[in-house]
């Protein structure tokens, strides 16, 4: 991981960054720049271009595009944004033998994308939040332009409550996504959803728990349904235990959407408030492990789960 970024170009309170970061299975490289009081207003605004890559079991989605954003401050805690992107998204690396719902999102496709989310958060840090909470609304359309034709809705609700003993903090969070088609179109495989992971379900692989077809291949669903809980403890400066539990599923394509069939994972973690950013190692333990799942997963990131 490379980030080099200038906070105060020119004296002028502008920013300009540049992000390059490789891995076994994934690649990044992004510039962007942005302002942050355009038009003299609390404007904030800028723009990104980027080259993304990622490696999953059973194909390779790479976007290449860029994107152009803004957001308003309506109230103290609470914010406006919306942002276009247009990406070339190619999708392949698809076996042969696999099944025909997967081979038919093989190729090149231009996303054309809007997306417009309205933010109150009232946290005390972003990093390291002990109390308050973050709650949001986004909305994504595509198919002004472009090769793609759907909508998506996602609702998310994160609250931290500081505890009167050992200065103990419960943090609580709930997730709700729908991506629906139109035009006669199904949503696309790089935008439906997929739960698994540091950031989703932690005693599961990432991009794990998602509908899958008659060949056992996850495909994504168009729903999605997420609650996360965890207990945070401090342990020395800059250390923090967190004991976590975590229940969710991704539904549709085939599996019908049912909020009391679920996922589940629980697990224990340490959190590193290091110069870099909160750091996280997480061990989490799959509560209802199905054949050919691991029944335990290590997870190690940079930024918080929630």
């Amino acid at each position: 991981t490379l980030d080099v970024s200038q906070r105060n170009l020119f004296g002028r309170g502008q920013e300009v960054f540049l992000r390059f970061r490789i891995g076994s299975q994934s690649r990044l490289g992004l510039v962007g720049f942005t302002e942050p009081y355009l038009f003299d207003i609390p404007l904030r605004a800028g723009f990104d271009i980027y080259d993304r890559e990622r490696e999953y079991d059973d194909f390779t989605e790479e976007r290449l595009g860029g994107d152009i954003r803004a957001s308003y401050p309506l109230a103290e805690y609470v914010t406006l944004s919306g942002l276009y992107r247009l990406e070339n998204v190619d999708i392949t690396d698809v076996s042969p033998t696999a099944s025909e719902d997967l081979r038919s999102q093989e190729g090149t496709s231009l996303n054309s994308v809007i997306e417009a989310s309205l933010v109150r958060d009232s946290r005390d840090n972003i990093f390291e939040p002990t109390r308050g909470s973050r709650n949001s609304l986004e909305f994504m359309f595509a198919g002004l332009g472009g090769d793609t034709q759907f909508y998506k809705f996602i609702v998310e609700s994160a609250w931290f409550v500081p505890l009167p003993v050992f200065n103990l903090v419960w943090a609580v969070r709930g997730l709700y996504g729908m991506a629906e088609g139109w035009g006669g179109q199904e949503v696309p495989i790089f935008e439906r959803f997929f739960l698994g992971g540091a950031t989703t379900l932690r005693g599961q692989r990432t991009r794990s728990v998602a509908p899958k077809d008659r060949q056992g291949e996850v495909i994504g669903g168009d729903k999605e349904l997420l609650f996360n809980t965890e207990l945070l403890i401090p342990i020395i400066a800059r250390f923090r235990l967190a004991l976590f539990f975590d229940a969710g599923n991704a539904y549709g394509f085939g599996t019908d959407f049912d909020p009391t069939d679920l996922r589940y994972g629980a697990g224990v973690g340490v959190r590193f408030f290091s110069p870099l950013g909160p750091m996280r190692l997480d061990l989490g333990y799959n509560l209802d492990k199905q054949p050919g799942e691991k029944q335990f997963q290590v997870n190690f990131t940079v930024g918080a789960p929630f």
